[in-house]
């Protein structure tokens, strides 16, 4: 939730992002192991959205933290 609200605010967009794709990959691992694969799905989805907003976060002209 800390992310989302981080994201939200604009506060080191970056930095945010890249922290959910790690909490996306991990979590895609446990559906893994565990045998989802409807989940799976969805978290690969939510993963190449998040991996366009990182290709995108470049142009936020809103950003408070532009280095991150």
């Amino acid at each position: 939730m800390i992310l989302g609200f981080t994201l939200l605010l604009e506060i080191a967009t970056r930095f945010s992002l890249f922290l959910m794709g790690l909490v996306y990959t991990s979590l895609t691992f446990g559906l893994i192991l565990i045998k989802q694969d409807s989940g799976i799905a969805w978290l690969g989805v939510h993963i190449v959205i998040i991996v366009m907003a990182l290709a995108l976060a470049k142009h936020n002209k809103f950003a408070i933290l532009k280095k991150w």
